[in-house]
């Protein structure tokens, strides 16, 4: 799921898009009682983004692996934001 630039875009209806925003790809695994959550090259980054893994804990059943990106978003600058973690 890396990005890749183009040109070009396909075309037709088979096709969807969305914006690729500056952030981490991230492995969300939920146990009983812990959540783990990992780049995908399997380095922890649950010490980061607490608040993510309390709100998983709270509403995800175990059992679950989610796959997404991770954004922190500035604000004052309207745009994501790496040195915000």
């Amino acid at each position: 799921m890396l990005a890749v630039s183009t040109s070009t875009l396909p075309v037709g209806p088979a096709w969807a898009y969305q914006p690729k925003w500056d952030g981490w790809r991230c492995l969300a695994s939920v146990r009983e009682g812990r959540v783990q959550l990992q780049t995908r090259n399997g380095k922890p980054i649950g010490g980061q983004f607490p608040d993510i893994t309390r709100v998983l804990r709270r509403s995800v059943p175990p059992g679950v692996v989610l796959d997404g990106g991770l954004v922190v978003w500035d604000e004052a600058r309207q745009r994501s934001s790496f040195s915000l973690v």
